[in-house]
């Protein structure tokens, strides 16, 4: 039996800064979370009376990070470059450095091509770093490297729109956390253990309809993903 009680503050500047075909977004983040948990069970006093015991544990994590983007019209906008980066600092653990770097070109008018490269990171949660017997506070994070492309068709008539996307995604993943039982107590902890390679395809279908105030639409998303432990 337990109780648990969680607290978020986000502070955020995003600055966006226009030059012609160009584009700049300079920005600063800053998250404090902070979690108490109450752990209630019986327990015997000295006359061997059972009670209410209480265990109370409070974690604090806090993130700070900085970030940048670019971006690039050409060809009358037609042809869009975009570069993106981030650091974030966590107080628990260390975080890569991340970013992204896409381009995406319209060949005809209801026509689009994209690609897109980019390196993620997952943090481990505070469950994952503090839960009571069982956390890891040595985790780290996950590190993603992926690269993806795809096409976008859209065509429109009167009040009717129809909407294509299709994405083929390859990824690499190193330290997966994964929980698993302690080779020395037998207890379930989490560890970083696992690197997995995911690839796959994902498509987005939209029909819509528009007229005056009226707006129906109908979407069919779909994704088909294999995932291998390496």
């Amino acid at each position: 039996n337990s109780k648990n009680y969680a607290s978020t503050i986000i502070t955020e500047s995003d600055n966006c800064y226009i030059l012609n075909n160009h584009t700049f977004n300079l920005g600063a983040n800053f998250i404090a979370y902070k979690t108490r948990s109450i752990f209630i069970e019986d327990s015997l006093d000295a006359n061997k009376n059972v009670f209410k015991k209480e265990t109370e544990y409070i974690h604090t994590l806090n993130k700070f990070a900085l970030f940048a983007a670019y971006r690039l019209n050409l060809l009358d906008s037609k042809l869009n470059l975009n570069l993106a980066a981030r650091q974030e600092f966590i107080s628990q653990t260390y975080i890569p450095f991340t970013g992204n770097a896409g381009t995406k070109y319209q060949v005809l008018k209801f026509l689009a091509l994209k690609i897109n490269g980019s390196k993620s990171y997952r943090q481990p949660s505070l469950d994952d770093l503090y839960w009571p017997g069982a956390g890891n506070p040595d985790l780290k994070p996950e590190e993603s490297y992926e690269t993806e492309g795809g096409i976008e068709l859209k065509l429109n008539k009167t009040h009717w729109s129809v909407l294509f996307e299709g994405n083929y995604f390859d990824r690499h993943t190193k330290n997966w956390i994964i929980w698993l039982p302690s080779a020395t107590s037998g207890n379930w902890m989490p560890m970083n253990i696992a690197e997995v390679y995911s690839r796959g395809t994902d498509t987005k279908t939209e029909l819509a309809y528009a007229k005056n105030d009226l707006q129906i639409k109908l979407i069919v998303n779909t994704a088909y993903v294999l995932a291998t432990n390496t």
